[in-house]
């Protein structure tokens, strides 16, 4: 909560709009059963090849997914928190 609050002082402050975060779906609802079958359609499946992209990293150089063929590579989404 608290960085919910530092964050909507610091949009008031500089006059943005606030902020708001999205309350994440009821387990066993009908949203989370869409939000799965979405995934299960739409998501990298074991053994296809990932599609070539390019990105920066943490030190703001160009990084390109080409880099990693024939490499293994573990692949994480989302937040690690």
């Amino acid at each position: 909560m608290k960085g919910k609050t530092i964050a909507a002082i610091a949009a008031a402050a500089l006059g943005l709009a606030p902020l708001t975060w999205p309350q994440p779906p009821r387990a066993g609802g009908p949203e989370q059963a869409r939000l799965e079958a979405r995934f299960e359609a739409t998501g990298l499946k074991p053994g296809v090849p990932f599609p070539e992209v390019s990105i920066y990293d943490e030190e703001g150089k160009p990084f390109h997914t080409r880099s990693l063929k024939g490499k293994y590579t573990v692949i994480v989404n989302g937040c690690l928190t």
